[in-house]
């Protein structure tokens, strides 16, 4: 599951899209820069993990990217759904 994390703010969504969106609703987040902020996933054992951990996790389990594998070296939700 896609988070979203600032400084001690998080914020979950089906999509990254969706974590931006919500936050940007939230006073706490409006303060922070969303850029500055950390994207990572939730694993199913409820750990974060970065973009990049999340693709090797990926790769290991060889769960086939929906979206095409990009020649990147994160994983983005919209490989996922």
């Amino acid at each position: 599951m896609p988070l979203l994390r600032c400084q001690t703010v998080k914020q979950l969504g089906h999509k990254h899209s969706d974590c931006i969106k919500t936050a940007m609703s939230i006073p706490a987040y409006r303060k922070a820069n969303i850029v500055d902020c950390e994207q990572g996933f939730i694993t199913s054992e409820n750990e974060f993990v970065n973009r990049a951990e999340a693709l090797k996790i990926q790769l290991d389990a060889n769960i086939p990217s929906k979206s095409g594998y990009r020649g990147s070296n994160q994983l983005f939700s919209e490989d996922l759904y």
